[in-house]
This record gives C-alpha cells, sequence and structure tokens, in this order.
C-alpha cells in the first residue's frame, strides 16, 4: 500500500469514528442491544463472552472508549468498537460503519458523488469532527476534576482505616500476609502511588474481586512491597499478591506492583527514568497462557508475556516468569498462583 493510500485510510478511519461519535446516541444501543445509559456511559454484556449481567463492560459516549475491566478488552473509539463486536479488523469495521452512517470516505475518489453531495458531506465530517473534539475536551475535563475528588478521598479513607487482618479471606486463600495493607468492613485496600503521591485505593473483596476508586486514576499507579536502596535489586510485575511471592522468593526483596500488563510498561518507563542504573531492575512477568486480549481491535495472545518482554525489550531489562511443573494446570498464571497451587499439592501429598 503506497504512503500516500495508507494516509488518506488513516484520515478516513478518523472520519468515520467523528461521525459514529456524533451519532452514538443510537449506534452504540445498535452494537449492543443489551445495555444500559448511565451518566453517559453504555453499560452493556460483552457480546463476545458468556455474560450474565452488566457491571463489567462500558463504553464512554463522550469518547467512544470502552473497556472490559473483567478481561481487559478494550478500545480508543467506536470503530474498535465496531471491529471487536463484530469480529474483524478496524479497517472492515469502519468501512462497515462508513456505509452505515451513508458516508463515501472510502472511496479514492468518490466520483460517484455529485460535487453538491461531496460539499455536503465534507461539511457533516468536518461539523462532526469539531463536535467530536469538544466531547473529548469535555471528557477529558470531567476527568481530571472526577480523579482530583477521588485522590483526596483515597487519602481520607486509607488514613481512616485500620491495619488489615491476616484473617481476611482473600489473604488466607493467597498464603500472604496483610503487611502493606488495610481493611474496611471486608474490604482490603492497598494503596495505589504514583511518583511517591498517593492517588487510588485498590479495593479487594473476600471472593477476590477488585475495584478502584470510581473516577480514581489508575495509569502509572503502582503499589509498592517494600523500599528499595541503591545496589537492591526491584521486581516489577502486576497484581499484588504476586508481588508478594516475588518478594518472598527472593529474600523480601523490594517490589513495585503496575496492577495490570498494559500499565506495567508506564512503571517501568517511571522506575527507569527515577533509578537509572543505581538499582537492579527486573520484570516478574505472569504467564498468561490461557489468555488473549483485544486492544484497539488488535488480539494480544498472552498478554502477561507480550507487555511484559515489550518493556524488557526497550529498556534491555531481564525478564523472571513462573516455572511450570509438570501437572501444573494451564490456568495458572503469576508467581503466586505456582506457590499457592505447589502448597496445596504439597499437603495432599
Amino acid at each position: 500500500m503506497s504512503a500516500d493510500r495508507n494516509k488518506r485510510r488513516i484520515e478516513a478511519l478518523r472520519q468515520v469514528a467523528a461521525v459514529a461519535l456524533v451519532d452514538a446516541s443510537w449506534l452504540v444501543p445498535e452494537l449492543l442491544p443489551t445495555g444500559k445509559l448511565r451518566r453517559n456511559r453504555y453499560w452493556a454484556l460483552n457480546p463476545n463472552r458468556g455474560d450474565r449481567s452488566i457491571g463489567s463492560f462500558c463504553v464512554s459516549m463522550d469518547s467512544g472508549g470502552w473497556h472490559d475491566f473483567a478481561t481487559g478488552d478494550r478500545g480508543g473509539d467506536l470503530v474498535s468498537l465496531a471491529a471487536f463486536v463484530w469480529g474483524v479488523k478496524q479497517l472492515e469495521a469502519a468501512e462497515q460503519l462508513a456505509s452505515r452512517l451513508r458516508l463515501s470516505v472510502f472511496e479514492e475518489p468518490s466520483h460517484e458523488l455529485s460535487e453538491a453531495s461531496r460539499n455536503k458531506q465534507a461539511e457533516r465530517v468536518k461539523q462532526a469532527m469539531l463536535e467530536a473534539e469538544e466531547k473529548r475536551k469535555k471528557a477529558e475535563l470531567e476527568r481530571i476534576q472526577g480523579a482530583k475528588r477521588a485522590k483526596r478521598y483515597a487519602l481520607r479513607l486509607w488514613n481512616a482505616s485500620p491495619v488489615a487482618s491476616d484473617n481476611h479471606p482473600y489473604l488466607v486463600r493467597k498464603g500472604i500476609s496483610a503487611e502493606g495493607a488495610r481493611q474496611k468492613g471486608d474490604m482490603l485496600l492497598l494503596p495505589v502511588y504514583r511518583k511517591g503521591e498517593l492517588i487510588n485505593l485498590q479495593r479487594i473483596f473476600p471472593d477476590g474481586t477488585k475495584v478502584f476508586l470510581r473516577h480514581a486514576e489508575v495509569m502509572g499507579g503502582y503499589i509498592p512491597i517494600g523500599k528499595p536502596v541503591s545496589g537492591d535489586t526491584l521486581f516489577i510485575c502486576e497484581g499484588w499478591a504476586t508481588g508478594k511471592s516475588v518478594s518472598a522468593l527472593h529474600g523480601n526483596s523490594p517490589v513495585i506492583c503496575a496492577l495490570n500488563t498494559e500499565n506495567l510498561l508506564v512503571v517501568t518507563d517511571f522506575l527507569v527514568e527515577r533509578f537509572g542504573d543505581v538499582i537492579d531492575l527486573v520484570i516478574a512477568r505472569d504467564d498468561d497462557r490461557k489468555s488473549a486480549v483485544i486492544i484497539d481491535g488488535e488480539k494480544v495472545v498472552n498478554p502477561g508475556k507480550a507487555f511484559a518482554d515489550k518493556a524488557a525489550e526497550k529498556h534491555k531489562l531481564r525478564v523472571i516468569a513462573p516455572c511450570w511443573p509438570a501437572g501444573a494446570p494451564l490456568e495458572l498464571s503469576d508467581f503466586n498462583d505456582l506457590e499457592v497451587w505447589q502448597k496445596a499439592n504439597s499437603r495432599a501429598n
């Protein structure tokens, strides 16, 4: 594909996404018929898995961004949402949406349209892109304001909560201590920092459900275990329970828990900038052998490995992964899974 043609297609994708966002009020329910609009977010069943209740899959009607918090699937606009729902590439989804929205933006050039029709379409696209940009600006302002309120609430809740009990069902099941956690009722509270400042709390319920504070920021955030000093090895992983197991496995070494696969990249960037060559950084990655996520219409197999390898390659860091013994179930994916499984099997034998 020539550079000019590729550039035109990218611009056409942007135009379709803008017009789709303007028509989101009818287009999103058409893509996701089983859903409800709440505060400008459309909550729906994920059509690509056995969802039984609404609560984890949502679409922003302001930006077009969507996310399944249960699986990690996500995208930045309604073109990627259509690609996800229909199971096609983004370009094919954009072409189908263009037809649905009566746009001729993929013609090269659109000779079939009269000059009057071309001018009318150009004006429609221009207006849609202006409206889409206004929506995004409004959504970004609301996001910043919401994050500030959530950060203040996180600090109040953290300071008012006592140290967690080692008897919390999640801790018992994971075989880890409560050190570093606090508790409110039956919720574990874990502090999420960014550049040393508390920005969020991860709440963990007895059944293992994990929820961040509403509106609070996550990207760039991390949960620290221990405090590194010059000459230490500092491990970077995803989840807190994983970090606990990694720390214990390596003589109570300090660990930074980056919360999720994509955030691992951002947190690693920060740590490399923060510590440089003073501390040995090692990524202790997950091994999502049975998992795949859809990100902006593209399928990422074994995201724990994919994102860790990407961060390691960028900064020339070492990577360690769980070493699965014979018979270890494929559902196991991280160092804590391995530790819990090995303990259970040693007791059984």
